[in-house]
């Protein structure tokens, strides 16, 4: 299984431009005869000819000097370059001499550069202290794309269609669902109705229980657990992931309240989804359910949602 991402550029095809040469007509010298009168051919005392020859050279070498020829013409080519093309690429090499390479002289969008400043080590994974080589070793690897698949097909086949979609479950094995990003209160109205034992509002909903192999926060013994199905480029699981964060900084500490989060990754809509919860069990191999959730948080924490979070940052 290939995870690169790849954009594609459409190809420009540019007109060659072809250089304007000036051509400079060649002159010709002429050469000058020296005229010989009929009466000097008529005179019986003609002038021998080495002396002639001599008489026409010298001239030749007179004219010569007063009219030396000139240098054939030579072909200019003449090239308009733009100013700023010339700027731009002065910059251009200054920054890839300054950083050493060609990838980092390509000017990023500002959603990029949002990330990367909440990203001081360059990554999620060294952010959180993972060890970076064994983290990419495994997340190449693909081996928990089957673990994943198997979790989310669970969801699937309990019914579950979109997310968030998440479940609170009682001591008493009586199943609340929360439809969808439910803000802060309402969610605690529910916990509060649960925890006093009210069942009006319960329903069935056959998802697996949960057990130890589960991504946990929180007491796994609390009368309360929240079963969160999510995918991590959602921006409503984003906000809910929040949600449940003020939930636990009120309830977990206490021992109320579990949290229990799934990967149910929306292909259809975010292609980076499903890669991205390897990347967190990739955290959970390392560090167990407590670099798991760091990593999980800070990814929610940064992404920007729908397949915005750049793959060189996990």
């Amino acid at each position: 299984m290939s995870h690169t991402y790849k954009k594609h550029n459409k190809t420009e095809t540019s007109k060659q431009v072809e250089p304007s040469i000036k051509e400079e007509p060649i002159q010709v010298e002429k050469t000058l005869e020296p005229t010989i009168s009929e009466d000097s051919l008529e005179k019986k005392e003609t002038k021998p000819v080495k002396e002639m020859n001599a008489e026409i050279a010298s001239v030749t070498v007179d004219l010569a000097k007063k009219n030396p020829p000139k240098d054939p013409p030579k072909e200019t080519t003449s090239v308009m370059v733009p100013i700023a093309i010339v700027i731009a690429g002065l910059l251009v090499a200054g920054s890839i001499l300054y950083t050493g390479s060609r990838a980092s002289a390509v000017p990023k969008d500002a959603t990029y550069q949002s990330v990367a400043s909440q990203l001081k080590k360059g990554s999620i994974s060294e952010e959180v202290g993972l060890d970076k080589k064994k983290f990419n070793a495994c997340l190449e690897s693909g081996k928990y794309t089957a673990p994943i698949k198997e979790i989310s097909d669970a969801g699937i086949a309990a019914g579950i269609t979109g997310t968030p979609y998440s479940i609170i479950i009682t001591s008493s094995g009586k199943k609340f669902v929360i439809n969808g990003a439910q803000p802060f209160n309402n969610v605690k109205a529910m916990i509060e109705s649960a925890l006093k034992g009210e069942t009006k509002d319960a329903t069935e909903v056959n998802i697996p229980p949960v057990t130890a192999n589960d991504r946990i926060t929180g007491n796994i013994d609390a009368p309360i657990k929240i079963v969160d199905y999510s995918d991590t480029e959602c921006p409503f699981c984003k906000r809910f992931h929040q949600t449940m964060l003020d939930i636990m900084k009120e309830y977990g500490a206490s021992g109320k309240v579990a949290w229990v989060y799934r990967h149910f990754p929306l292909d259809g809509l975010h292609q980076k989804a499903r890669y991205e919860a390897e990347a967190a069990e990739c955290a959970f191999e390392q560090g167990g359910n407590t670099k798991f959730w760091e990593y999980l948080d800070l990814m929610f924490k940064v992404t920007p949602s729908n397949d915005g979070l750049d793959v060189e940052f996990l």
